[in-house]
């Protein structure tokens, strides 16, 4: 799984024409799977528009795309898993918000839960990053108390 930049023009708009040329990069190498938005693909940086458009295109070349959908609003992050699965994304990641932080594994759960079900027909991550996010929780204490609330839970990335 290749975790892509999003591309950006000398303006500092995105470039979508850029993902083919990035995809067939990536297949002509072969990697199948891309994690798009992410931290190298400056997700916080984006708007919700943006963030959908670059999951567009990197669906339309046919790669296999678990799209990060977290964001600081819950309610941001549940629309983007509802764009994911309706766009054709074969899986979500979310990381937590950063400001707001959840303050123990049951809390961050219950967070990442809740975006999961937004999403139910495809598999759930939850992107740890606390060198990132600041959240630096127990994962196995995490993934005890997720996995009774989110069915199609499948990993820590």
């Amino acid at each position: 799984v290749a975790a892509v930049f999003s591309p950006f023009d000398d303006t500092g708009e995105l470039n979508l024409s850029a993902v083919h040329h990035q995809h067939a990069y990536l297949n002509a190498t072969g990697v199948q799977w891309v994690f798009t938005c992410g931290t190298t693909g400056e997700s916080l940086s984006l708007t919700m528009a943006e963030r959908k458009s670059i999951l567009g295109a990197w669906v339309s070349t046919g790669a296999n795309v678990i799209a990060h959908v977290g964001a600081e609003s819950i309610k941001d992050a549940r629309e983007l898993a509802v764009n994911a699965q309706h766009a054709g994304a074969k899986a979500i990641a979310a990381m937590p918000p950063t400001f707001f932080k959840p303050a123990s594994a049951a809390a961050l759960a219950a967070t990442i839960a809740h975006v999961c079900a937004a999403a139910p027909a495809l598999p759930c991550y939850y992107y740890h990053i606390p060198s990132m996010t600041g959240v630096s929780l127990p994962m196995l204490d995490f993934v005890r108390h997720i996995e009774p609330l989110a069915d199609n839970f499948a990993g820590v990335k």
